[in-house]
Formats: C-alpha cells, sequence, structure tokens
C-alpha cells in the first residue's frame, strides 16, 4: 500500500483516500498505522466499507488517540431511506453534531487508492 501512495504523490496528488473492498475494517487498520507512519504530513482519508459513521468515528477516535490522524472520512452509507420523508437515522446524535464533524478539505486531485 504505501509504494501505491507514494506514487500517487508523487505524481501530484493533494491526497489518497484508503478503502478496504474486499475484507473487512479492523484488517484496514495496521494499513492506516503504516502509511500515517510513512507519510505524516500527506493528506489521508479512509473509507471503511460497509460501515457507517455511527460505527466509524469511534474508530476514528482511537486512531487518533494513537496519533494515526486521518483527514477525512468517506461514508457510502448516509443512513437515507429514499421512500421516507423523515430521515431519523441519518440525523446526527449529539456526539456526532455538524460542528463537531466538520472539515475543510482540498478536493483538487484526490486520489482513491483501493486495498484489494
Amino acid at each position: 500500500m504505501t509504494q501505491n501512495v507514494q506514487l500517487a504523490l508523487e505524481e501530484g496528488v493533494a491526497g489518497v483516500f484508503i478503502i478496504n473492498h474486499d475484507f473487512d475494517y479492523p484488517q484496514l487498520l495496521p494499513i492506516l498505522r503504516q502509511v500515517r507512519g510513512r507519510f505524516p504530513d500527506a493528506f489521508v482519508g479512509v473509507n471503511f466499507h460497509t460501515i457507517n459513521g455511527g460505527e466509524a468515528f469511534p474508530i476514528l477516535g482511537r486512531l487518533a488517540r494513537e496519533g494515526v490522524k486521518m483527514d477525512a472520512y468517506w461514508a457510502d452509507n448516509a443512513c437515507i431511506q429514499d421512500a421516507s420523508i423523515d430521515q431519523v437515522s441519518a440525523l446526527p446524535t449529539p456526539a456526532l453534531s455538524p460542528i463537531s464533524l466538520a472539515l475543510v478539505i482540498p478536493w483538487q486531485a484526490i486520489l482513491g487508492v483501493c486495498c484489494m
């Protein structure tokens, strides 16, 4: 993985997203630690495929307390139900308020680096 990130950064991307498509998120955690350790100043985002923010943010908090800071989190599941007017599942909890989740992200040339 670090070779893919190195190549992307050498080609001038603003940052990378690390995504676990074919394995469970716990297997992604050592990869995130390795990438952040090798590239401490790079913009690194993460997508824990198949879990939502309510599950992901505590994981991100634990990583941050270890010194493994992710610059962005991409959620595939925003808990929005297309057939419903009331979006109770999509409403933030006090612990996940929009203010606490606000991120400033440089979106130019972000490249997703897939872990397969």
